[in-house]
């Protein structure tokens, strides 16, 4: 499975279920990023008759997963393997050329 970005709100709210562990979704205003959270699978309904499903039920506990509690990490080795991908190898390949160069000059 490849590592998708949350957006900013997503992000907060997986924040708050790393420190509190539960939430009861009566929380209106966030509902559609508590489905987006469920969806990606960071979070999982706590209840047992809704545990399978990945709907948004107004009466359920939800609690963070295991791949929830590891995104954070996640997030910043993709952020360091993009720089070293984008930042890091040019300057290699470049310093190499430049060896190379100077290696048949002289």
């Amino acid at each position: 499975m490849a590592f998708e970005e949350l957006d900013y709100k997503s992000e907060k709210i997986l924040k708050y279920f790393k420190k509190h562990v539960l939430l009861n979704s009566t929380w209106d205003d966030y509902d559609g990023f508590l489905c987006i959270l469920l969806k990606a699978g960071y979070i999982q309904n706590k209840d047992i008759h809704h545990c399978k499903y990945k709907t948004l039920y107004q009466d359920g506990t939800y609690e963070i997963t295991t791949l929830g509690r590891i995104y954070f990490d996640l997030r910043f080795k993709s952020r360091l393997y993009g720089i070293s991908r984008s930042l890091i190898a040019p300057i290699v390949v470049s310093l190499i050329t430049n060896l190379v160069v100077i290696l048949l000059k002289g």
